[in-house]
């Protein structure tokens, strides 16, 4: 199997040279291979749209949640035939994308999914016309991911993220939300919206019973309780309410950002579809529902 692999030293951690030498020499005894060092997110992206034409059947992307995104909505367009094999090694700060399909955070193990060579077709999903993988989410706490600076993430690595929610627990929000899906219309008023088509959010297990072969997501409404809901994920996880649905037209009285794979995405309305079993992954799954 041919593989190109793609790799960038703009991660949330400090940039390991040595790793990639190693990961590179350790991914050439299986694939033959050819790598890249990414000089942008422009470079990545042709790269990876570009992969089959150049002879390529699969990429393994080498980065965080952000580069996986990206590699993600580069594919995700073309033709089916045109779709490379993604192969995806966390370097980032807190990999929560590749969890889903059984990369679990360890550059090891993630070398390990790979080498087996398992694919899967997985569902994606799109809001309005960006493409996701794990969460679209927006209200409080959903913004931290990009607006914590980049030497605190690589100083601190994940506490960098816990420290502004911990202050942002004190800081009372609240959004109104309607959202038109399968199961009907809804209303509710909410500190955040999270969207999941992913296990991990934050480095937290919040959707653990998520299926990326079923053609739904799992809508998360969290009720306005002390330190904005976030205790209900911990001890009162009955007081949410979970939406499991294909569609869903979502308008909120929030004037943020929505955050797209822990990455800044679009303001407004979205219009969210799952697309079924829509790329290919290398993955490790014990059961599928």
């Amino acid at each position: 199997m041919k593989v190109l692999y793609l790799y960038s030293n703009k991660t949330g951690l400090q940039s390991k040279f040595k790793k990639h030498r190693k990961i590179i020499e350790r991914l050439s005894r299986t694939f033959e291979l050819t790598s890249h060092q990414t000089e942008s997110v422009d470079d990545l992206m042709k790269c990876c749209s570009d992969a089959k034409k150049n002879g390529f059947d699969s990429v393994i992307v080498c980065g965080g949640d952000g580069t996986l995104k990206d590699a993600v909505n580069a594919i995700a367009p073309l033709d089916k035939e045109d779709r490379p094999i993604i192969g995806y090694i966390p370097m980032g700060t807190v990999n929560d994308s590749g969890k889903s399909f059984g990369v679990k955070g360890s550059i090891r193990q993630a070398i390990k999914v790979i080498e087996k060579q398992q694919v899967y077709d997985i569902d994606i999903c799109i809001a309005n016309n960006e493409y996701w993988t794990f969460v679209a989410a927006i209200g409080q706490f959903t913004d931290i991911s990009y607006i914590v600076p980049r030497k605190q993430k690589k100083i601190l690595g994940r506490f960098a993220y816990y420290n502004v929610a911990v202050k942002e627990v004190f800081t009372k929000r609240r959004i109104n939300v309607h959202i038109k899906c399968d199961q009907g219309e809804f209303d509710f008023e909410t500190p955040f919206l999270m969207c999941l088509n992913g296990v991990n959010v934050g480095g937290f297990r919040v959707n653990p019973q998520n299926s990326l072969f079923d053609g739904k997501m799992n809508i998360y409404i969290t009720p306005t309780t002390i330190f904005n809901g976030l205790t209900n994920y911990i001890f009162h996880r009955k007081r949410i309410t979970i939406i499991n649905t294909k569609h869903a037209e979502i308008s909120t009285s929030e004037t943020s950002s929505w955050c797209l794979d822990g990455e800044e995405g679009m303001k407004g309305n979205l219009v969210l579809d799952v697309l079924p079993a829509h790329i290919q992954v290398f993955g490790y799954f014990k059961n599928l529902r």
